[in-house]
């Protein structure tokens, strides 16, 4: 079914040294989500360079791995709340009292000595207290039967609906035993297939998996599931399966990322506070985001397209090579769009170093140019098996030219387009004024043969009547 979804959600939650379970569950949607963002920005960005054979340096970025198996590994924060739940006189000390028996060593986990009823979790977007007062009684918080049973025979569809979707989702989450998370390597993988190995990690049993493979937790949470599907349901086994479905949902789609940042915290227009800007850019993941973007090649474009795009930068390379057709035309292109890079990477050493374009446009006319100019940019750029990877002042610097050279040949253009008009024009006044001439001077020896002709005229009548005048008095 093609669909677009929008998932809506607020963020990390911290209310000083009074979190509770309800901000414990947000915390952990965060850092599944967060954990989703990571392996779509980064990991899979990785796996297109390797895929296209670029020459690339993995960068380390913040992950937030640990913590994720600190709260759902066997033996984590969430089985060990659970487990505390079917005790009759557990409280929320000996919960923090079992944590610390088990977890008491890892860096992401600190017991303060002067809250004796929290602990403090290390999130991706920071530390955050929990008080476990509370956790036990709102994690077995269920709703009683007969109110169960006096809403579903309410009146109103849709509150029916509601109650019987929930009785559902206790019922499975009682049955089904835990789903464990896909591995990083097994998202990504699911991701370049179009979704197919996403689907066969999020099975309700691990055992068949495509690649053979038991995921990250999965050979532990079978045994523990099928002991825990006996006892009472609570709410974090719910709403761990309930995360799991949302984050199989995520895995099987194409996501955007729209992250908004608050200005301040008054709702003020026209005010901005840099500090709760930069801790928001911080905790979501953008700076790190940024940094990896920078290191590598955030525009991509396909040969063909690269080619068709920028070939005006360097047409009297490309005339002066013959490329033979016969070649395939992914190596063409690809052979193409290396000269080219290479052709407007000496172009922008030349533009550094001599400060005009005209000296620019002289310096690739010699085929070394190109090489040395690639050698000085080599990091600027990289042709990979079926795109071409730049860095943004690279590419701004092609389309600058591009443009320049469109501006150059749109002036081209307009001068032989006016010279076109002028010599028509010229042509139609030329015509015109022989047609004058040719009417003024029809005139002007008309007029003259008029003239003379009357004149004849008149000196013939008068010589005519001289001679016969003197013929009369002859």
């Amino acid at each position: 079914v093609h669909s677009i979804s929008l998932l809506d959600i607020f963020g990390f939650e911290s209310f000083g040294e009074k979190n509770k379970f309800e901000q414990f569950c947000i915390n952990f949607c965060n850092e599944k989500l967060q954990e989703f963002f990571n392996d779509h920005i980064f990991t899979l960005e990785e796996h297109v360079y390797k895929s296209e054979g670029l020459d690339w340096k993995p960068v380390r970025f913040l992950d937030n791995v640990e913590t994720l198996e600190l709260i759902e590994s066997p033996m984590g924060l969430v089985d060990l709340l659970e487990e505390e739940c079917h005790f009759p006189k557990a409280t929320g000390m000996t919960f923090r009292r079992k944590l610390n028996q088990t977890h008491g060593k890892s860096k992401y986990l600190s017991f303060p000595a002067r809250l004796r009823h929290s602990f403090v979790l290390k999130h991706y977007a920071g530390p955050v207290t929990y008080d476990t007062t509370t956790f036990l009684a709102k994690n077995k918080d269920a709703m009683q039967e007969t109110l169960v049973s006096l809403v579903s025979r309410s009146n109103r569809p849709l509150v029916r609906e509601v109650v019987q979707l929930a009785k559902d989702a206790a019922v499975q989450a009682a049955k089904s035993p835990a789903r464990a998370s896909p591995s990083r390597g097994e998202k990504s993988l699911g991701k370049q297939l179009g979704g197919s190995a996403s689907k066969s990690f999020s099975a309700a049993s691990p055992k068949a998996t495509s690649n053979g493979k038991l995921n990250r937790f999965a050979s532990m949470r079978v045994k523990r599931g099928s002991a825990a599907g006996k006892k009472d349901n609570t709410i974090s086994s719910q709403f761990r399966l309930q995360l799991q479905d949302l984050m199989d949902s995520l895995n099987q789609t194409h996501a955007w990322f729209v992250r908004c940042i608050r200005p301040n915290t008054e709702k003020a227009p026209n005010q901005l506070d840099p500090g709760l800007v930069e801790e928001q850019l911080r905790y979501s993941g953008m700076l790190e985001t940024i940094r990896v973007r920078r290191t590598g090649y955030p525009i991509r474009v396909l040969h063909e397209d690269f080619v068709n795009k920028f070939k005006m930068c360097a047409d009297r390379v490309l005339r002066r090579n013959h490329e033979p057709r016969a070649n395939a035309l992914a190596v063409l292109n690809g052979q193409v769009c290396q000269r080219l890079c290479g052709l407007l990477a000496a172009k922008r050493q030349a533009e550094e170093e001599a400060g005009n374009a005209g000296e620019a446009d002289d310096a690739p006319a010699n085929g070394a140019g190109e090489d040395e100019g690639a050698a000085i940019l080599e990091m600027e750029f990289q042709v990979g098996k079926t795109m071409v990877f730049m860095r943004e002042d690279f590419y701004y610097y092609l389309e600058e030219a591009r443009l320049h050279m469109s501006a150059y040949a749109a002036v081209i253009v307009q001068a032989w387009w006016r010279g076109t008009r002028q010599r028509r024009a010229y042509q139609k006044f030329r015509t015109d004024a022989l047609v004058v001439q040719r009417e003024c001077l029809r005139w002007i020896y008309r007029t003259r043969y008029l003239r003379l002709r009357a004149a004849a005229i008149l000196v013939q009548a008068r010589v005519r009547g001289k001679q016969q005048r003197r013929r009369y008095l002859r």
